[in-house]
């Protein structure tokens, strides 16, 4: 089954930001299956590119860097020399 991540902010009466992912439900392996039921998790078909200029690395956890990062290296919508030359741009300075 194909379902829209959609995650967002909104401040009330000012402004939102929503970024609407598509993602798949797929069968898990794991140790434990639930008397036979099994489990699912979720694989991203499509990731929105994120704007890079509107983020301050500096207020990023270090967990929120990785999933940045590896945002950026599984969007379609950047080409590989940019992604190789953003990333160090935006966190290693």
């Amino acid at each position: 089954m194909f379902v829209s991540n959609e995650p967002g902010y909104y401040e009330d009466g000012r402004f939102g930001i929503r970024l609407e992912n598509v993602i798949r439900t797929v069968s898990a392996s794991t140790k434990h299956n639930f008397n036979g039921k099994g489990f699912l998790r979720f694989e991203d078909v499509t990731l929105v590119p994120i704007q890079q200029r509107l983020i301050k690395p500096e207020m990023l956890t270090a967990v929120e860097v990785c999933i940045l990062c590896k945002s950026i290296q599984s969007s379609e919508a950047l080409q590989d020399s940019t992604k190789i030359a953003l990333i160090p741009k935006l966190f290693f300075r």
